[in-house]
């Protein structure tokens, strides 16, 4: 991965937070929850405890982000349906999983939308990107900033994708997004949606034939024990998102 953290938006959060309550006797503390369902060895992982010291550092102690990785606080959409209840307030997702909430968030995961990572760069970094994160207030999230989660690419048990022929009969697990789905049944696979915490599982009992995802995924994630042939046609660069829950937003932005 070229770049882990694209920082500006985050900073938004932590110079606002640090010109709180400048005026309270500095001895309470407000504690932030932060969801994600990767492992705490993966690169974006490493990436929310840089921002959760930093917001500790620059409010003085005065907020602190509590972070809970591996599905703890359960999938990508419980957590999102915690947010909007205003139970969590952060998570990290996979940015078209948004798209049940905004329907621009479908964009990302369509296939081939990014010439090439410097590309990528230079449409994520945009001012029409960050506007666009910051305009779903009313729809009880924001996105504060994303994280670059590599390209993506299929891989099986024991079989090279090498045209759409290959992957004719074989079940791939997607993520669930309408745009996943359509794109490995207009390749002629079988789309099999499910969470990243039960892929290991479901590619080791035969539940699925392959999936697709970086080579994080084979390697801290494990699925290489079982997955045998990567085939890197790169034809997804999906983001992911730090969400905040409008409620807590709110009450803490000054």
């Amino acid at each position: 991965m070229k770049r882990i953290l694209y920082f500006i938006l985050s900073l938004f959060l932590v110079v606002g937070l640090s010109s709180c309550n400048q005026e309270d006797d500095g001895n309470e503390t407000t504690t932030l929850t932060l969801a994600h369902s990767l492992s705490q060895e993966h690169p974006v992982h490493i990436a929310l405890e840089e921002f959760a010291k930093e917001v500790e550092e620059k409010t003085d102690g005065r907020y602190k982000v509590k972070i809970f990785p591996n599905g703890q606080l359960g999938s990508e959409n419980e957590s999102m349906e915690q947010i909007l209840a205003g139970v969590l307030s952060m998570a990290r997702v996979a940015s078209p999983s948004l798209a049940t909430y905004e329907r621009g968030y479908d964009t990302f995961g369509l296939p081939y939308i990014f010439n090439d990572t410097q590309d990528y760069y230079n449409i994520m970094d945009s001012d029409e990107i960050r506007d666009f994160f910051m305009s779903s207030e009313d729809k009880g999230f924001l996105t504060l900033t994303y994280y670059d989660s590599g390209a993506r690419s299929f891989y099986t048990k024991n079989k090279a994708i090498r045209t759409p022929d290959d992957l004719k009969g074989l079940k791939i697990r997607v993520q669930d997004m309408k745009s996943q789905t359509e794109m490995v049944n207009l390749l002629g696979g079988t789309p099999v949606a499910m969470g990243y915490g039960d892929v290991y599982t479901s590619l080791q009992t035969g539940i699925i034939d392959g999936t697709e995802n970086n080579e994080t995924a084979l390697t801290i994630g494990g699925h290489g024990e079982i997955a045998k042939v990567y085939s890197k046609d790169e034809h997804a660069m999906i983001p992911d998102a730090l969400v905040i829950s409008s409620e807590i937003w709110k009450k803490n932005r000054c």
